[in-house]
């Protein structure tokens, strides 16, 4: 196997999490949706297919973190 194919095969393992779960706020150390739910898919630059959902943080999301 190339690195090139093992490095692709690395990644597809990875991203397979982001495509299931999505990408979560970090707020206190733990991950946390979005307080109202709000999410956006995140593309990729290269073919602009979909990687993953990933949680959009509010006004309410911010002053939680802070």
């Amino acid at each position: 196997m190339s690195d090139l194919q093992g490095n692709l095969n690395k990644a597809e393992a990875y991203m397979d999490r982001f495509r299931r779960d999505g990408v979560l706020n970090q707020i206190g150390g733990e991950a946390v949706p979005a307080l109202d739910g709000a999410t956006f898919e995140t593309l990729s630059p290269v073919d602009l297919k979909p990687l993953a959902s990933v949680a959009r943080g509010g006004a309410a999301d911010i002053d939680r973190a802070a």
